[in-house]
């Protein structure tokens, strides 16, 4: 069987927040943030199951960039 050596997706990434107890964004002092989207979740499961993944996505150089990318890493999923 066909056993890819790296698998590189290109993508976005979406950052959604939320709101700690189901406020309203008004009544909210503090968001949870979380990264995601289709092409995201696809190279996470990939590389759970030990395949070799990277992404590739061009990030702003600001604080969200940084832990969007520390998500990814956590998970065993390679940027460029």
């Amino acid at each position: 069987m066909f056993q890819p050596q790296k698998i590189v997706y290109f993508g976005e990434l979406l950052m959604r927040l939320a709101t700690p107890g189901n406020l309203r964004f008004f009544q909210a002092k503090s968001f949870d943030i979380n990264q995601d989207s289709s092409e995201v979740n696809l190279a996470v499961s990939l590389a759970h199951f030990g395949m070799t993944t990277q992404f590739v996505i061009i990030f702003p150089d600001n604080d969200l960039s940084i832990v969007a990318v520390q998500a990814l890493k956590k998970y065993g999923v390679g940027i460029h």
